[in-house]
């Protein structure tokens, strides 16, 4: 059993992994689209951007998320 906090913490978790799916897959989608409108290939987008086919994929279908610039 969870003692009151813990299943506090453990909801807000829950809530906060719901929130990062849902920018991811729609930040996937968005990203397909736009690749799509442009008619670039993964492969192509690849270039432009320096990241794997494989791994933009991974971030079309919402399975990742694109590494954050920090400059």
């Amino acid at each position: 059993m969870f003692a009151s906090g813990e299943k506090v913490k453990s909801l807000r978790h829950m809530d906060v992994n719901r929130e990062e799916e849902n920018m991811r897959s729609q930040f996937g989608e968005l990203l397909a689209q736009r690749r799509k409108e442009k008619s670039l290939t993964l492969r192509k987008l690849s270039q432009f951007v320096g990241l794997s086919p494989s791994f933009l994929s991974e971030v079309e279908t919402g399975r990742r998320l694109p590494p954050m610039d920090e400059g």
